[in-house]
């Protein structure tokens, strides 16, 4: 289990994890908890998921121009101060900008892609990408056929589309990919799990991407922000 930097640098054979919050539900509005769920392990946590919750609203409820509550900034804070990953994924446009502000660390917005390509709620803006890449956080493209052509079904071609969107607008240092295998029950074609990753690592060098790029974007982008929070 991963809980520290030094975890992550340990050079042993082994498949490490970092246990992570989708949504802070948990949470509900008690500082006590986030602290039980740190003892636990945990070092991630997206604020929200698509609706309201105690911390924020999600990206469902976009219209009523709702961010963080004053829980949620405080939330952010402590969050900081801990070492735990704040994860932007899901949540509103305004609760984005709140949590890009107050926060001392970079953060990741673990799945998402370009709305400039698919315009999806869960897509970030071009604003908000350079927001992100401004704080030196890393978005996740994920593979939700949805989220890279607003249709049931994609290829590995679409995921690159997104990531060299990412790329021109602010640079090779602030993408990675966040496929939500775990989470999704549709997936582009030719890469329906983990073990067909390499087909992705192919279809970026086919796309001109040299392998310290690739490498940057198949983890250590992320794993630069992990080791920047983490205690």
């Amino acid at each position: 289990m991963v809980k520290t930097t030094a975890d992550l640098e340990d050079n042993k054979n082994k498949v490490k994890l970092l246990l992570a919050l989708e949504g802070g539900e948990p949470i509900e509005d008690d500082l006590n908890l986030l602290h039980l769920f740190y003892r636990l392990g945990v070092r991630s946590i997206g604020l929200t998921w698509n609706q309201r919750n105690q911390i924020a609203d999600g990206v469902w409820e976009d219209e009523s121009g709702g961010g963080l509550t004053l829980f949620g900034k405080k939330l952010i804070r402590e969050m900081n101060d801990l070492g735990i990953l704040v994860d932007l994924a899901h949540i509103s446009k305004k609760g984005f900008f709140d949590a890009i502000n107050i926060s001392t660390a970079p953060v990741l917005v673990t799945h998402g892609n370009c709305k400039s390509i698919c315009n999806h709620p869960r897509n970030l803006s071009d604003e908000q990408i350079k927001a992100l890449a401004e704080i030196n956080g890393v978005l996740g493209i994920t593979f939700y056929p949805p989220f890279l052509n607003d249709q049931n079904h994609a290829t590995v071609d679409d995921i690159v589309k997104h990531i060299i969107y990412v790329v021109d607008l602010v640079g090779i240092d602030y993408v990675g990919i966040g496929s939500d295998f775990e989470g999704i029950e549709i997936f582009p074609e030719g890469l329906e799990d983990i073990s067909k990753i390499k087909v992705l690592e192919l279809s970026l060098y086919k796309y001109g991407f040299s392998k310290s790029e690739v490498n940057k974007i198949l983890g250590l982008n992320s794993m630069r922000v992990i080791k920047e929070v983490l205690k």
